[in-house]
């Protein structure tokens, strides 16, 4: 059984952003941080420098994002942002700079960090069940492969989502995801849907390591307080923000007042 990452306790405030332990990237590291119902994000106002502002002074106050249309289309962080206010559709940003960050958007649905400790590599992916039927992690792993990374090469987190114990989907849907994962994987149970666990296993299809595939272990469905989830309260239209970056040194020492998913 895929052990889950333990979650510490609040270091201060519970508003506070969750950040995972540092993700191996190039000769560096990339941070995450993921901002919940808790975060202060308010609809309405631009979103990228509310962003910039809850993880100042460590993240990068250049934030790309995209209209997520839950599909497989990845797209690099720089034309996302040249794009500006008409965001890109897609569900995937690639990022090999330091100067940029790249976040999705998720209320149930998975968010993946995909890094690489060859060289400077980091990708956010949006993976829903559509995503996720339709390989998006796979795409995403076939573009590092691409640019010279080895499946050996790349480290996989997986984020706060509805987890297998309480998505119940359709028999017919059920039966799509039994069909491409196997009736023995454990991503179908009955009518129960463990997206992370197919995510996981995509990962590993793809020839990454077990052992650097990590799971936070967070479920937004049962946990109301932290994380919104469409699945529980509908179309809210609140989101939780996953928010990655490479790190430049000046930036080090930023999430230290943010409680912690991991060591």
């Amino acid at each position: 059984m895929d052990e889950p990452e333990s979650v510490s306790p609040p270091a201060e405030s519970p508003s506070l952003p969750l950040s995972t332990r540092p993700r191996p990237c190039g000769a560096g590291r990339a941070r995450v941080a993921v901002l919940g119902r808790d975060a202060g994000i308010e609809k309405g106002r631009p979103l990228a420098p509310q962003l910039a502002a809850a993880l100042a002074p460590a993240c990068p106050k250049h934030i790309a994002l995209l209209k997520q249309v839950h599909g497989t289309a990845l797209h690099d962080a720089a034309n996302a942002l040249a794009a500006g206010e008409k965001l890109l559709e897609g569900d995937g940003l690639v990022t090999r700079e330091a100067g940029a960050a790249v976040c999705v958007r998720t209320a149930d649905c998975v968010p993946l960090i995909l890094t690489s400790t060859k060289a400077p590599f980091l990708a956010a992916i949006h993976s829903g069940w559509r995503g996720t039927l339709a390989a998006i992690l796979p795409r995403a792993i076939a573009l590092a492969g691409a640019a010279g990374h080895s499946p050996s090469d790349l480290h996989l987190w997986i984020g706060p989502c509805i987890r297998g114990d309480v998505y119940e989907v359709s028999e017919d849907l059920a039966a799509e995801f039994t069909a491409r994962f196997g009736a023995d994987s454990g991503v179908v149970r009955g009518r129960l849907l463990n997206l992370a666990r197919a995510n996981r296993l995509w990962a590993e299809r793809g020839g990454l390591p077990a052992n650097q595939v990590e799971d936070c272990g967070l479920c937004t469905y049962k946990d109301h307080r932290s994380w919104p989830s469409f699945r529980r309260d509908g179309a809210t239209g609140e989101s939780i923000y996953t928010v990655a970056w490479i790190e430049r040194q000046a930036f080090a020492s930023g999430l230290d007042r943010t409680r912690r998913i991991g060591g």
